[in-house]
């Protein structure tokens, strides 16, 4: 059995160890599911399923980062040490605004979009200096990183759980995992891999310190928490596991308890201290949060989010498909509400020893800083060891009389963390493709004409032509000016030889996860409200009652003829001509 003290007990090979009959898990595996094979099998499942990932190339915020290493250029050339600054001041907000690019005429003023990211910015800039033209390189070292995860969660495991069964079924269950497969499928995603090695690394060093008591392993506890904090502000979740380590699994007082928590705490409170002293993260965005909006009217998806989050993890489903979809915040309520249920269902395994509550916990823990951001597949790679681990104590306990209900769900989880995991793995490592076909067609149709984009089907819809484009060698126009982003039906109608109105009849912003990214909800709007750019203003006619446009004059400085007019039709952009004068037309985009 894995101890549950400062003992160095580990799990055994021995039939009686291995012997399980009374579990939802099939027999043939529980014999199967050896530890000594299964520290080795699970890398090599890993390393099957991500190969197919090696010659995927650039996709989407790939093209971002490549840009400090591309000769001409419409974005701004960042340091080798800061490729995540993106927005930072506001030459560099006025600057992006008017060409279209990250931001529109909606963007609140004070939006703002860098992260402290030194170590992955370096390495960035190493790769696209010598292999700039082999991204396969790239995509190989994120595989290694892949692999090596694997191993390190695998010795992980085998030190917190509680049989050979849960063992061998929780390194399976990660290495499978398809939420995973976003991350290792996207060379943007280098700072989540790099981040979750060096911090798994550290939680390693943690417990050989917390056992043994050696000052080495502290030392090296505290330069690979340091680490992985310099690789990405998501290293902050290793602190829900060394919680949950000390609550569960550590032996002694609570003052001892306590003492072993100084050093990660320190350094945690140093970070987020240095973090918001400097101005990094993202500063009056719809989608990122900071802790200060838990008591704003932004508070509500906090929760909401960290409990999609969950669900999407105990599912193995990925929670960028429910981002997605035009049901937004509906249809991550409605995972919350799933997940209420299913907590219920296993309330009694959630805390029945200290393995099961080790693992839940630290999963739910290490979900709760990304709560924070947008509801993305990479943010799960954190909390994958603690849901590995908790839903392999969940398989293989005994089977008593639990009821139908409780029974077919476990097997209904087994399949969609097993089969269905297994299914979505390989397509799953191409989820940006689907982004990156009709950001490749805009980038070849948009001229350096001034342009006017009627309507695109989400705000990001335009943030990767224009990279895409410099690598072509296609200039970007000075002045872009998409008019709505969203999933709704916008009605356009020329008002008169420089004006343009849209009406949406349920506003803009309806589904904040993917119309909110560059403007809060505390920056509401009011009847009257005018933005002006360069060649174009835009005045609020109509507005919600909680700040969102309804109907918008748009004013240019030029004839409308001068302009060249695009607009989304079905899943992809196009050219059109000018709006007619009088004439309404109704407009409908899609993304895919």
């Amino acid at each position: 059995m894995v101890h549950t003290d400062q003992s160095t007990a580990t799990i055994s090979d021995t039939p009686s160890d291995i012997k399980n009959e009374k579990s939802i898990l099939p027999q043939w595996f529980v014999r199967f599911s050896k530890p000594a094979r299964m520290v080795w099998l699970g890398p090599l499942l890993g390393l099957l399923l991500a190969l197919p990932s090696l010659f995927s190339g650039y996709l989407l915020d790939d093209h971002f980062l490549r840009q400090n290493n591309v000769s001409e250029s419409v974005y701004l050339k960042r340091q080798p040490i800061d490729y995540f600054n993106f927005i930072s001041s506001e030459s560099d907000f006025n600057y992006y605004r008017e060409r279209g690019i990250l931001l529109s005429w909606w963007s609140g003023d004070q939006f703002r979009n860098r992260f402290f990211r030194p170590v992955a910015s370096m390495v960035h800039a190493f790769e696209f200096k010598y292999f700039d033209n082999a991204p396969w390189v790239m995509h190989a070292g994120l595989i290694t990183l892949w692999v090596l995860l694997v191993i390190l969660v695998s010795l992980l495991l085998k030190r917190f759980c509680s049989s050979p069964a849960a063992l061998g079924v929780a390194i399976v269950l990660f290495a499978i995992n398809d939420t995973h497969a976003f991350t290792i499928g996207w060379i943007s995603s280098y700072n989540t891999l790099l981040c979750c090695v060096s911090g798994m690394v550290a939680f390693l060093m943690f417990d050989k310190w917390c056992i043994k008591g050696s000052i080495k392993a502290l030392l090296l506890f505290i330069g690979g928490f340091t680490n992985a904090l310099l690789c990405s502000e998501g290293a902050l979740a290793l602190c829900g596991y060394l919680f949950a380590y000390v609550l569960f699994i550590h032996k002694g007082s609570f003052r001892q308890k306590t003492l072993k928590l100084v050093p990660p705490v320190l350094i945690a409170g140093s970070y987020v201290v240095f973090y918001f002293a400097f101005q990094f993260g993202v500063k009056y965005s719809g989608v990122y949060f900071s802790p200060v909006d838990l008591f704003t009217s932004n508070g509500i998806m906090i929760p909401v989010k960290a409990g999609a989050l969950l669900f999407s993890q105990l599912l193995s489903f990925p929670p960028i498909c429910m981002a997605l979809v035009p049901m937004g915040a509906t249809g991550m309520i409605i995972e919350v509400v799933l997940l209420a249920v299913l907590l219920f269902l296993f309330r009694k395994s959630l805390f029945n020893s200290p393995h099961s509550s080790f693992f839940f916990t630290a999963m739910v823990f290490s979900i709760l800083p990304f709560a924070l951001g947008p509801v993305q597949d990479r943010l799960l790679l954190w909390s994958g060891m603690g849901a590995a681990g908790f839903l392999a104590e969940l398989f293989s306990e005994k089977r008593e009389k639990k009821g139908k209900v409780r029974s077919i769900t476990m097997k209904s989880l087994l399949i969609t963390n097993t089969f269905v995991s297994l299914f979505l793995f390989i397509p799953s490592l191409f989820t940006m493709v689907l982004l990156e076909k009709p950001s490749k067609i805009a980038a070849e149709i948009i001229t350096p004409n001034p342009t006017v984009v009627l309507n695109t089907p989400w705000d990001i819809s335009l943030w990767y032509p224009p990279a895409i484009g410099a690598e072509m060698g296609r200039k970007w126009p000075d002045h872009l000016y998409p008019l709505y982003s969203g999933a709704d039906t916008v009605s356009i109608m020329r008002t008169g030889e420089r004006t343009i109105e849209a009406t949406v009849a349920r506003g803009w912003f309806t589904t904040p996860e993917m119309e909110r990214f560059s403007r809060s909800s505390r920056q509401p709007f009011k009847q009257g409200d005018k933005v002006k750019l360069d060649m174009m203003s835009a005045e609020i006619v109509d507005a919600t009652c909680d700040g969102r446009p309804v109907k918008v004059r748009f004013e240019f400085t030029d004839a409308l003829e001068s302009f060249t007019w695009m607009q989304w039709t079905k899943a992809r952009p196009v050219k059109r001509e000018v709006p007619k004068m009088g004439i309404e037309e109704k407009l409908f985009s899609r993304p895919f």
